[in-house]
């Protein structure tokens, strides 16, 4: 993905396995026709001068689909690789499959080989010695495929646990579907009334062109006016019947339930009712929403939580559970704050989604100012392999040219108080 608009692709990669042997591949730059998030161009080496060159998805579709007609797609964290297919397909309008069996490498690295602790695509195929050149799409394709070739090895009947992906509706058959049209209890009917009395037309407008949505989903109430609804209704019966009735019908209503977690007490609580909520964040508005405090409160048991959250298929978990994670470096613990097992395994990700590329960033930005010397000294060391290190560097260093051109100027007025 060149954005974190999760309909739109700058590149395909394929590789093709039949009888047990990799046989063909396909490769091309797709020109996605949108804004490029800087973020990714450094990870996929992909610019836009480059992708231009290309035609867009669906000019190229007529050449790509027979490579995935009638097969059992394969892919590492291949839900998140689906959704954006079925996303760019329903961008331009291009009408194929209802369903398609698929296989996630990652979950048969789990059954397969359960003796390692992590399963991110770099760490498995320098286990095997498999080759790879990371985020790229035709590199990432054939790593992939040489990978499934070694779990069938353990495991031959592993096509037979393939699952269904709906491509009408973007998610895993059998999995919670997002916001369908349900009838509402009467707590939760209420709150929706509240919401659609600040609705503002103009807004609403804004926000269905940023999601290109009908407008069946988005209400068109400022967060800021959500924010406030959160704040007023938090204690009351109606809002905690309101976390319980998931999956919401709207984009203000995901936002005001992040809002009530935040305003959580306890820990404990907060915990459960933020896992049943995550399955069901998909946007930068309602992650950048949820940042509960309490859980802060207890960090060397968050901890566990977070290592959870990060083996998520849905990147946003992914995302939240790297943010909570950073979040409790630096603090007095009973344990330190910093375990260089989290450090190799966030380094080593494969990190295809720009919300997670930022969490990891802003991770090991932390490390270096506030995780000591043996932190800051783990992040040097990987900063030429890890693009999120390098990253996270990039913003350390950031931070402190713009700390010491403060305390210069400080000091100069301070000279200049004493000179008078």
């Amino acid at each position: 993905m060149p954005s974190a608009r999760r309909d739109a692709i700058s590149a395909v990669g394929v590789t093709l396995i039949e009888n047990g042997e990799i046989t063909n591949s396909y490769y091309t730059l797709v020109n996605p026709a949108c804004p490029f998030d800087p973020f990714t161009v450094e990870l996929t080496g992909i610019t836009p001068e480059m992708a231009a060159q290309y035609p867009e998805f669906d000019a190229l579709w007529p050449e790509i689909r027979p490579w995935l007609e009638g097969a059992l797609l394969c892919a590492h964290g291949a839900s998140g690789d689906l959704h954006v297919l079925a996303r760019t397909l329903k961008r331009y309008q291009l009408e194929w499959v209802e369903t398609v069996p698929f296989l996630c490498t990652v979950e048969a690295a789990k059954q397969c080989f359960p003796e390692w602790e992590r399963y991110s695509l770099n760490l498995v195929c320098k286990a095997l010695d498999i080759p790879l050149q990371h985020h790229v799409a035709s590199s990432d394709a054939a790593a992939c495929a040489a990978f499934l070739l070694k779990c069938m090895e353990r495991d031959p009947a592993l096509p037979e646990k393939a699952r269904q992906f709906d491509m009408r509706e973007a998610h895993i058959v059998g999995a919670a579907k997002k916001r369908p049209r349900r009838k509402k209890t009467g707590a939760a009917l209420n709150i929706e009334n509240e919401l659609k009395k600040l609705a503002n037309k103009k807004f609403a407008a804004e926000r269905r062109l940023q999601y290109r949505d009908t407008g069946e989903n988005v209400l068109g109430v400022k967060s800021k006016a959500v924010k406030r609804l959160a704040q007023r209704i938090h204690r009351k019966k109606a809002a905690e019947a309101f976390l319980q009735d998931t999956p919401h019908s709207y984009l203000e209503e995901d936002l005001l339930h992040a809002y009530l977690l935040d305003l959580q007490t306890s820990y404990h609580a907060c915990i459960e009712k933020t896992n049943a909520f995550l399955p069901f964040v998909e946007n930068d508005d309602v992650f950048f929403a949820l940042k509960p405090k309490v859980l802060l409160r207890l960090p060397n048991t968050l901890a566990g939580e977070c290592r959870r959250w990060i083996e998520s298929e849905n990147p946003y978990t992914v995302a939240f559970g790297i943010r909570m994670l950073s979040q409790s470096i630096g603090a007095k613990t009973e344990e330190d704050g910093f375990r260089i097992s989290d450090a190799e395994h966030i380094a080593g990700m494969h990190i295809g989604h720009p919300t997670v590329s930022l969490a990891a960033a802003d991770y090991f930005f932390r490390l270096l100012k506030f995780g000591g010397d043996e932190a800051a000294d783990y992040v040097r060391s990987v900063v030429e392999t890890s693009a999120a290190a390098k990253r996270g560097m990039y913003f350390y260093e950031k931070d402190r040219q713009a700390v010491s051109v403060h305390n210069a100027g400080a000091q100069c007025e301070a000279d200049a108080s004493v000179s008078e």
